[in-house]
């Protein structure tokens, strides 16, 4: 055998080689994705149109801190029998398509008790908004900025610092009382300690839920909500 053919046998040699690293190493990006693929259907969820709903099991350690964060707009019942957070945006569309039905599904479930969480990610008009919206948390609790999320979730058009201000000023807040509170240090404070809970919890998306050590990507619908609130209360999970 010459050099040449020794050369070109070492060639096919390194090919074959580097053929079965590169099929090792897609296979191993399949299981690895299959595997987070999974992770992300931990219940067998089914929205109200009967497609899958992402959810994943949370850390315990930090499901169960999400009680004490500061600025959360507590509405509903006054214990925690049966709690449900959302992380939202005032410019997420399905939020807003979703706050009426859940408005309701509140008022439908009388040991029900709902937490807003502000994940403002989707534009500086967002910031805006979240921080009139915690602003008014702090002026006047959980009822007044709970009726100012309503507003501004049903009303037409971007939410943003502007808008939350008006509809602050006509549930009877002066403007500027508002607006100074919600440029201050601490209501920045409490959004970016809010955000860093959702990043935490590994929730990139609005709206997301969570229900016991459950996290819950995107809107299910009212009758799968209503499904798992009830599951909840009987089996302690989103499922029995």
């Amino acid at each position: 055998m010459d050099g040449v053919q020794r050369v070109d046998l070492m060639l096919r040699s390194n090919r074959r080689q580097m053929l079965r690293l590169t099929l090792g190493s897609v296979a191993a990006a399949l299981i690895i994705d299959a595997s987070a693929w999974a992770d992300d259907f931990w219940y067998e969820l089914k929205g109200d149109d009967g497609s899958p709903v992402r959810n994943t099991r949370l850390p315990g350690e930090l499901a169960g801190e999400l009680a004490s964060l500061p600025g959360i707009v507590w509405a509903g019942a006054r214990d925690d029998a049966l709690t449900l957070f959302e992380f939202y945006d005032d410019n997420c569309p399905y939020c807003r398509g979703a706050a009426k039905e859940i408005d309701r599904i509140l008022h439908q479930t009388p040991d029900l008790r709902l937490g807003l969480i502000n994940n403002a990610i989707l534009s500086p008009r967002s910031v805006e908004s979240a921080k009139v919206g915690l602003a008014m948390l702090s002026l006047k609790g959980s009822s007044f900025a709970y009726a100012l999320h309503q507003q501004l979730m049903t009303a037409s058009g971007p939410a943003d610092g502007e808008r939350a201000l008006q509809i602050g000023v006509a549930l009877g807040v002066k403007r500027e009382m508002l607006r100074q509170r919600a440029e201050s240090a601490e209501v920045e404070a409490m959004l970016n300690r809010q955000k860093q809970a959702a990043a935490n919890l590994g929730l990139s998306v609005t709206p997301a839920f969570v229900f016991g050590n459950s996290g819950i990507t995107g809107y299910p619908g009212p009758k799968s909500l209503i499904k798992i609130l009830a599951a909840g209360r009987t089996c302690g999970e989103p499922v029995c």
